[in-house]
C-alpha cells in the first residue's frame, strides 16, 4: 500500500481501479496488503488470512459471514471492523 498512501482519492481510486481491471482482463490476482481501509469496501473480492505462517482462512469475500453480517447491519466500516477483529484476536 505504500505506492498508495501518500497519493489524494482521485489518484489512489485511479490506482485500484486500474489494478481491478487489470486483474479481470488478465484472470490475474493482485495481493493489496494495507493499514489504509478508506474507501476499500466491495475492492476485494476474496480474504486471504494469514496467522503466524499459516492459512487461516482463504476464501471469496461473500463468504465471509462476519463481514457480511457487518454490511447488512449498516456498519459504516465493515472492512475495518471485521480486520480490527481478527487483529485483535491473535492479542487475547
Amino acid at each position: 500500500d505504500e505506492i498508495t498512501s501518500d497519493l489524494d482519492i482521485f489518484a489512489r481510486e485511479g490506482i485500484l481501479n486500474f489494478l481491478r481491471c487489470e486483474s479481470e482482463l488478465r484472470g490475474c490476482t493482485v495481493f493489496y496488503c494495507t493499514h489504509i481501509f478508506d474507501h476499500l469496501e466491495g475492492w476485494a473480492s476474496h480474504l486471504l488470512h494469514l496467522s503466524r505462517g499459516q492459512v487461516i482462512c482463504s476464501c471469496p469475500i461473500a463468504e465471509v459471514k462476519e463481514y457480511s453480517r457487518l454490511c447488512n447491519e449498516g456498519n459504516p466500516t465493515p472492512l475495518y471492523s471485521f480486520v480490527r477483529r481478527l487483529i485483535y484476536a491473535e492479542y487475547d
